[in-house]
């Protein structure tokens, strides 16, 4: 039986250096790519893993104003297989490390990571799985005043497609993305830190083959920032699940979307102002089309994700996002992919002592559009909600917003996505001035650009009491509520607009309270056609 060729694998560690005494700086690249996989009939060949790691520290060399370490590693794709006898080969891992260490001027240290992407299988094959993709990155300004910059990218391999003579056969699932940041400046420096984590997308059809899409890869990133000064902390940290692969042919379905998962932390130990940004997106569903069902966008989740410590001001964001259902294109039986909802909430405090800012932020998924007559989908839900309890200010601001229904081609539009945020709190326990906000807006209908199809509704939210503080200080309250716009239609009906409706009713013995409440209604739907309504 013919066997393909592994590609070669790549493996550097540490394998350069530098060093500067007359006042310059050192900077440092490793870089990897490793071999694909040759193609087969029967076994086709493996990629090659890739590992890129450098760990270098420089201490006690005078005049010395800087170190920079940059490694990436890209792992082989896994061989085409060629028939329905044998095995897959899915992609390669990869593997990527900085660690910089500096005493006298600023550190940074930046990892990239893709994994191999899974062979394709073509005359009854399937697609194989994508590699993994592994990113690292450690900064550490040990000296009295240097900053310290950590980055970090991961991209998990693309799942193998299924392509001529294959026939209602499943593409390959896309690999993991887990990026992992820390970053240190030991003094006073300001420290930064930044990930993206993008899981591989689910491998589809192409050609004239046939089949279900695989799922897209997950998205992971974590990280630490710190410092001992009073300058700014700032960390940005942010996941995406990989996109679903297309489906085709009756029966058959397009890719789920991704799951997309995010944990950040950050302090500092000399009352700087902490800024820690945590955000996940869940993957987009797989497209449909000849009789194929779209895939649902990953629903996004984020639950206690943002954390930090500081006698100067803690902000902490933290978001999510549901993915797009996938696209339904012709066909009887074609079915537009659900949205992904959101939610996110936030119970925390500042053990620092200082003020505290929380905010969390969820965002439905947008429908799935309907190509070719098919009806488009509702948009995904969103939800959110803060508990914060602190002894010196303290506010919080919760945001929901729906997502858009679907658009159609000649088919209904889908409506907006609902919204609601639970009872949001914050209290004070030393009398400090404290603020509780909350503001929802309902998704949008979606739009009819051709045909006699009827156009989205606006989602009409409300809220009655959900924001609520306890404080001998200042306290103000504010809800506001926004309702969705209908969607556009061509001949059918308009979508309806949204209404709103917010309610809110507070007895305190405070120092002070201010309630502020807001209701818009949406938009109503317009028409690009002369007749009806």
């Amino acid at each position: 039986m013919p066997i393909g060729g592994p590609g070669a694998p790549v493996s550097l560690i540490n394998a350069i250096d530098g060093h500067s005494t007359g006042g310059g700086s050192v900077t440092l690249t490793q870089i990897v790519t490793a071999g694909g996989g040759g193609s087969s009939s029967f076994d086709p060949g493996s990629g090659g893993p890739a590992t890129s790691s450098l760990t270098r520290s420089k201490t006690g060399l005078g005049g010395f104003s800087g170190l920079d370490l940059t490694t990436s590693a890209i792992a082989g794709s896994g061989g085409d297989h060629i028939g329905a006898i044998g095995s897959m080969e899915p992609g390669s891992d990869s593997m990527s490390l900085s660690d910089a260490t500096n005493d006298t001027g600023r550190t940074a240290a930046s990892a990239s990571s893709t994994g191999g992407g899974g062979g394709n299988g073509y005359f009854g094959s399937d697609g194989a799985k994508g590699g993994k993709a592994q990113g690292t990155a450690k900064a550490t300004a040990s000296g009295p005043a240097n900053s310290s910059r950590a980055v970090v990218f991961a991209n998990g391999g693309a799942g193998g497609s299924i392509g001529t003579g294959s026939v209602n056969n499943q593409g390959g699932e896309g690999g993991g993305a887990t990026a992992t940041v820390t970053s240190i400046s030991a003094g006073s420096g300001s420290p930064f830190a930044t990930t993206l984590a993008s899981g591989g997308n689910g491998g589809g059809i192409f050609s004239t083959g046939t089949g279900s899409g695989g799922p897209g890869g997950a998205g992971l990133t974590n990280g630490t920032i710190s410092n001992a000064g009073s300058t700014p902390v700032t960390m940005t940290l942010n996941a995406v699940g990989g996109i679903g692969g297309p489906g085709v042919g009756t029966g058959n379905h397009g890719g789920t979307g991704g799951a997309a998962t995010t944990l950040a932390s950050g302090s500092s130990s000399g009352g700087g102002t902490v800024t820690v940004n945590a955000g996940q997106t869940g993957g987009a569903g797989g497209t449909a089309a000849s009789g194929a069902t779209a895939g649902a966008g990953a629903s996004s989740s984020i639950t206690n994700q943002a954390s930090g410590s500081t006698a100067g001001l803690l902000q902490l964001n933290q978001s999510a996002i549901g993915g797009a259902g996938g696209e339904a294109n012709g066909g009887a039986g074609v079915t537009a992919g659900l949205a992904g909802n959101a939610s996110s909430a936030l119970t925390t405090n500042n053990p620092g002592g200082g003020p505290l800012s929380g905010n969390p932020t969820a965002t439905g998924g947008i429908g799935g559009r309907g190509l070719g007559g098919m009806h488009g989908a509702k948009g995904g839900n969103a939800t959110s909600a803060f508990t914060l309890t602190n002894p010196a200010n303290a506010n919080g601001n919760a945001n929901a917003t729906g997502g858009a229904g679907g658009a159609s081609f000649g088919g209904n539009a889908g409506d907006g996505g609902s919204v609601g945020v639970s009872l949001s709190t914050v209290t004070s326990s030393s009398g400090g001035a404290v603020s509780a906000s909350a503001t929802i807006t309902g998704g949008a209908g979606g739009t009819v650009s051709s045909g006699g199809g009827n156009a989205g509704a606006g989602s009409g939210p409300s809220l009655t009491d959900q924001v609520d503080a306890a404080s001998t200080g200042a306290v103000s309250l504010q809800q506001t509520v926004r309702g969705g716009s209908g969607g556009f239609s061509t001949s059918g009906s308009p979508g309806a607009a949204g209404g709103a409706s917010s309610t809110l009713n507070r007895t305190k013995a405070s120092a002070s309270l201010i309630t502020i409440v807001e209701a818009s209604g949406g938009n109503g739907g317009g028409k690009n056609f002369a007749t009806g309504s």
